[in-house]
């Protein structure tokens, strides 16, 4: 029965199927009940025909009908199953090895689903069972109940890096030495990491005699994402997949440390292409923002690239002391410089050095200075003191003296060809020394140097050299200065003194020099002893998680590839951190193409299995109504079919039919949130407090009704949610009561409340104790619960409400945001570092904080009844209260819906016009 499409769950059944003759003979040898006539008292001589036929056997055709629904009765019963799921061969124990890397996390459901359906088929066998996760630390394989494999199935969870199987086979060759009879099955994602993994044939070379099963995916569909070089002019990510069975067309998303959305550009691959590209062409205000790419709907950590400040364009100001005739376009060693520089840094070259050291620089290129006025000497000296990279070129103004911005003490004068110092002929470069940072660039032949300024000969002057002639002059020197650095090129930017602005290698040499200009990045680098604490991890999904208090530091140097060391996320100071990639700019992903003849190949869930037993019992019940139909028809009884009856009742029965099934149809999974997401709504945390949530509801209802009345925004009513099992993404404000009984939150819970903030999403904390806490926020239990949750969130620092906050005039002029209570702040989050001569706050993306906490019981003012009445007192001395917690609460919703749009220097007018006359009034 296994080689045929259809089995049957209880096939001893089908022995009723013996019994069909006798049912044959019965039906067969039994007439149908005699026709009952009406008999009158008149007319019924003329009514009755003259020869009454009366049947002896009954009707072959009916005799078939009922054959029939016995038969399938008898079917039914026995279960029949389409398709059954293959079973596991042999009767010894079975290992089964999974795939848990990233490129498994997409298909994760299925694979435990195929999981789970070994282990019971294990169970049913009684035979005992191991499971091991191939990306999992490498331990001894023991042997288990199923029952005890199925309880803990849970715990196998996909990692957010590439794994190596390899580990593992001294464990698995241990193992079959000791179970020759074991039944190995691998539930593989199919993918390779750049091709090489040999583990199909190292596996199928430990045991000949053992059974190898090889479960495959259906069909490879993941998408990895790295980024090549983030440091061209515009930034270029790679996204790679390992067949075509892929995505053909997607985006790629770009957001900053905060989850907030900079752009998303689409990405296609041509025809049969294992990889494709794109460019983001925005400023580089922009782009130094990005730390985080992601590709739409592919679920992996390998579809996200984490960037981190070394892979910032740097912001380079250029500054010349040459004279107004060097200063034309060919003559300006500006332009030379610039050139060079602008395909992989952003350029700033207008203005003195006063002005661009203003403006936040990463490094600053100035070509032939001489002196320095006393004051911008000591800004120059902070700008490296603190950081900065400085590069400075030769001229005739440096070859006059030395001063205290040079990496070397020079000579007086320069050496040229004719002069004094001078030699015969140009020079040309000499090989780059391994340990200088141009060790990898080309050298060409035909640059020639006439003319440059020595250094004076020092100890350490070798160590300070990064490229030299072939005589052994320094042309380039550099050394550290504070935490910034100090490069200097001992000729023009111009080609007056050498051929080397003119040169590739002069292009290659500013972008090498120019790497330094994140000196914090470098001394981290340097340092081989360093490690750096976890700050924000990615998941097997690519989500952000919190770092655990076992999640491990990060060595420096490392790989710069994910491993269970060093996972993929952020490490160190958000500023001078380090970002940890699944995958490396070179990686690529294949499929296995060799697998041994030893493996019985599969699907994982390849067997469209169908239980038939629903439309078996469906011909069953419609054959069962026919014979009816055809008694009541035979006996004489009149058919009336109610034709409007039979109208409406007639979708109802076509509903029945398709939710029944003529095919055995799977599972549909449906919506579970479809009106949330048709309408906008307002919604309450669920707190398991009947009385509190019916206050939240309450409250929410009544600002629903005041933001129909005085504004646009018509809200539907008000939703319980629970964050664990419901979507958050549809409510635009989140209304969180918080008790003194507030019961912990689950992983999942903060999870999906951590990515509803990040998306966009604002949470409204209301501890309800303005009274106990005076306003100060000290502590209450009340208060305590608060921070318990907050300390579980990715949440920014918060202040209280400024009066400039968008939140004071979205909608309402407001000076403070009142509830039942009147005495307690409303907390946002906090704005950003401000400019020095800018009293405005900075505020990222839309300005819509992602959290707000008060303590002033807002529901509690907001509630009314089925009447329209209210339910709670206020508290408060204005006899306005309840009407200004009302506008409280209309900011707040239409400042989470529309942002900071009020901010825009277009509407300060209006603003000044309607706060002059609340003045007058």
């Amino acid at each position: 029965m296994s080689a045929l499409p259809l089995i049957f769950s209880a096939p001893f059944v089908l022995l009723a199927l013996l019994a069909l003759p006798v049912i044959w003979f019965l039906l067969r040898t039994v007439p149908p009940e005699p026709q009952r006539i009406a008999f009158p008292p008149l007319r019924i001589f003329s009514k009755i025909p003259e020869k009454q036929p009366v049947a002896a056997r009954t009707p072959w055709w009916l005799l078939v009908i009922r054959m029939l629904i016995c038969g399938l009765l008898v079917l039914a019963c026995a279960g029949p199953v389409w398709k059954p799921a293959q079973t596991t061969p042999g009767n010894g124990p079975v290992l089964i090895l999974i795939d848990n890397g990233f490129s498994s996390a997409k298909a994760w459901e299925e694979r435990v689903s195929q999981l789970e359906q070994t282990v019971r088929e294990a169970l049913q066998s009684n035979r005992l069972l191991a499971v091991l996760p191939l990306g999992n630390p490498v331990r001894e394989i023991e042997l288990q109940n199923p029952d005890r494999v199925l309880a803990s199935l849970e715990t196998i969870q996909p990692l957010p890096y590439a794994i190596d199987r390899s580990a593992q086979l001294p464990a698995i060759k241990e193992f079959l030495t000791q179970n020759t009879n074991a039944t190995v099955i691998w539930l593989s994602d199919n993918l390779t990491l750049n091709g090489s993994d040999d583990f199909p044939q190292k596996l199928a070379e430990l045991n000949p005699s053992a059974s190898l099963i090889l479960l495959r995916q259906r069909t490879t569909e993941t998408l990895a994402l790295t980024a090549p070089d983030t440091k061209e002019s515009n930034l270029s990510v790679r996204i790679i997949r390992a067949t075509p069975d892929a995505p053909e067309t997607g985006r790629i998303l770009a957001s900053d440390g905060r989850g907030n959305l900079i752009t998303d550009m689409p990405f296609t691959f041509t025809k049969d292409a294992a990889t494709a590209s794109v460019t983001f062409d925005i400023p580089n205000d922009l782009r130094n923002r990005i730390s985080r790419l992601a590709i739409i709907n592919e679920k992996s950590a390998g579809a996200v690239y984490l960037l981190d400040s070394s892979h910032n364009r740097p912001t380079i100001g250029i500054f010349s002391g040459g004279s107004a005739e060097q200063a034309r376009t060919l003559l300006s060693p500006v332009y030379y410089i610039k050139n060079a520089l602008l395909p992989f840094a952003d350029i700033r070259d207008n203005g003195n050095i006063d002005e661009l050291l203003s403006q936040k620089l990463d490094a600053l290129v100035v070509a032939d200075i001489g002196e320095l006025d006393s004051q911008t000497t000591r800004q120059l000296k902070d700008f490296i003191t603190q950081g900065g990279l400085l590069i400075r070129f030769a001229g005739n103004r440096l070859s006059a003296g030395n001063d205290d911005l040079l990496p070397v003490k020079l000579r007086y004068g320069d050496r040229n060809l004719g002069g004094a110092l001078s030699w015969s002929e140009p020079r040309k470069i000499a090989a780059f020394a391994k340990e200088s940072p141009f060790s990898s660039l080309t050298i060409n032949d035909d640059i020639k140097i006439k003319r440059q300024v020595l250094a004076e000969p020092t100890p350490t002057l070798y160590e300070q050299t990064w490229a030299a002639l072939e005589d052994g002059t320094p042309l380039v020197t550099a050394a550290k200065n504070g935490k910034g650095m100090i490069v200097l090129y001992h000729v023009t930017a111009t080609p007056a003194w050498s051929d080397l602005p003119l040169s590739g290698l002069f292009v290659e040499m500013l972008r090498k020099t120019i790497q330094f200009a994140k000196t914090s990045d470098k001394s981290i680098s340097d340092n081989n002893s360093a490690s750096l604490p976890p700050r924000l991890l990615l998941d097997a999904s690519g989500n952000f998680v919190q770092p655990g208090a076992t999640a491990p530091y990060l060595k420096i140097p490392n790989s710069n590839r994910a491993s269970a060391e060093s996972p993929p996320g952020f490490y160190g100071p958000e500023e001078t951190g380090i970002a940890q990639n699944t995958l490396l700019p070179t990686d690529n992903l294949y499929t296995f193409k060799n697998i041994p003849a030893s493996f019985e190949q599969r699907q994982i869930g390849g067997s469209d299995t169908r239980d038939l037993r629903a439309p078996v019992l469906l011909a069953a019940l419609l054959l069962f109504l026919i014979d009816t139909l055809l008694m009541l028809r035979m006996s004489g009884t009149p058919l009336r079919i109610n034709r409007r009856l039979f109208k409406n009742s007639l979708p109802t029965l076509l509903a029945v039919s398709l939710a029944t099934g003529m095919w055995g149809v799977p599972k549909a999974q449906t919506s579970e949130r479809e009106p949330a997401a048709l309408e906008t709504r307002l919604a309450y945390i669920i707190t398991n407090n009947p009385s509190l949530d019916a206050t939240s509801k309450a409250g929410l209802t009544g600002l629903g009704q005041f933001l129909s009345l005085n504004t646009a925004f018509e809200p539907a009513p008000p939703s319980a949610v629970d964050p664990e099992k419901d979507e958050l993404a549809f409510y635009p404000l989140i209304y969180w009561p918080i008790s003194s009984t507030q019961q912990t939150l689950s992983n999942k819970a903060i999870k999906n409340l951590n990515a509803y903030m990040k998306n966009g999403g604002t949470v409204l904390f209301d501890t309800r104790d303005a009274l106990r806490s005076l306003g100060t926020m000290q502590q209450t239990e009340e208060t305590s619960a608060l921070r318990n949750i907050l300390s579980q969130f990715d949440v920014p620092a918060l202040e209280p409400v400024p009066t400039d906050h968008v939140l004071t005039k979205t909608f309402y002029l407001l000076k403070s945001f009142p509830g039942r209570y009147d005495n307690s702040p409303l907390w946002a989050e906090a704005s950003e570092a401000r400019d020095a001569n800018d009293d405005t706050p900075v505020r990222a993306s839309d300005g819509v904080s992602p959290v707000l906490v008060t303590g002033n019981d807002f529901a509690a003012a907001w509630a009314i009844g089925e009447r329209n009445e209210t339910l709670f007192p206020v508290s408060g001395s204005d006899p306005r209260q309840r009407e200004m917690a009302f506008r409280a609460g209309a900011n707040i919703v239409l400042y989470t819906l529309t942002g900071n749009y009020k901010a825009d220097q277009v509407h300060v007018k209006d603003l000044l016009e309607r706060m002059e006359r609340e003045h007058m009034q």
